[in-house]
């Protein structure tokens, strides 16, 4: 157990390849976003599999905050979900997750995930 909490945390030090990969995404991620949500997540999730496992998490909360933007709180909710537990000690995804829960009224929830 200890080891693989050491090794969650130890994903959260980027390299200058997941650093490089992960802004080639981001770019990729802006240009389809004009097309809308439908076409974003078809985007994140065919190219995903190609880049290293530490960044999957600050992608996924990418797609979470557009999702977010475009009112798809359901759809924001699972990402939200999935980022927690593919790196529960990177606190961005906690923070915005209880954010969301807080702007849709669901103060509650918002106290749980926090």
């Amino acid at each position: 157990m200890r080891e693989q909490l050491h090794f969650l945390k130890q994903d959260l030090v980027e390299t200058p390849n997941s650093k490089h990969k992960y802004k080639q995404i981001t770019r990729d991620l802006k240009e389809v976003e004009k097309k809308g949500f439908g076409e974003a997540i078809k985007v994140v999730f065919e190219k995903i599999i190609q880049l290293p496992k530490k960044i999957h998490w600050k992608i996924l909360l990418d797609l979470a905050d557009f999702a977010k933007r475009e009112s798809k709180f359901k759809e924001a909710k699972i990402l939200f979900k999935l980022i927690c537990n593919l790196q529960p000690f990177a606190y961005q995804g906690w923070l915005e997750y209880a954010k969301m829960e807080e702007e849709c009224g669901n103060h509650d929830q918002s106290r749980r995930v926090l």
